[in-house]
């Protein structure tokens, strides 16, 4: 899919993820950054930013840095697109990672898996966007959103 678009940036916290992407995707159009999510920031403007997967991973705090982040890196009408596992709970949940995958792809995992409910994650991203659109991947616990920058109203 690189070559379809004009850039592809990608970051990871492995930086085993990041080698074999170096290696699976070589193109003069894709780059690949070893970088926790909410510290990362890249001075070009995007269309599209894709966080996939992450916010199971974060605490709040990163998740709101990372967030504010991407408010910097999307062009005026870009697009934030989301996909998640959403808690059909209104409470949160929290797993160790002892009984998960995360401990066999890190030595020593940085994050607890947390399960939030959607208004959470919501009121955690709406201070810089709005919320466009939401889409349930049937069969399974993921959603997907779609925010816009708020200040193009």
């Amino acid at each position: 899919f690189v070559p379809m678009i004009s850039k592809y940036i990608g970051t990871d916290i492995s930086n085993n993820f990041i080698k074999q992407n170096k290696l699976d995707f070589e193109s003069n159009n894709a780059e690949f950054f070893h970088s926790p999510a909410h510290e990362f920031f890249y001075d070009d403007k995007f269309d599209y930013i894709f966080l996939i997967g992450l916010l199971t991973y974060m605490n709040d705090e990163e998740i709101i840095s990372m967030t504010s982040n991407c408010s910097k890196m999307l062009k005026k009408d870009g697009e934030l697109i989301i996909r998640n596992v959403v808690n059909k709970n209104s409470t949160r949940k929290f797993f160790d990672d002892k009984y998960f995958f995360i401990k066999h792809l890190f030595k020593s995992p940085r994050y607890q898996i947390i399960r939030r409910h959607e208004d959470e994650i919501a009121s955690m991203i709406s201070n810089d966007f709005k919320l466009l659109s939401t889409k349930k991947i049937e069969e399974t616990s993921y959603k997907i959103y779609i925010w816009k920058l708020k200040n193009n109203e």
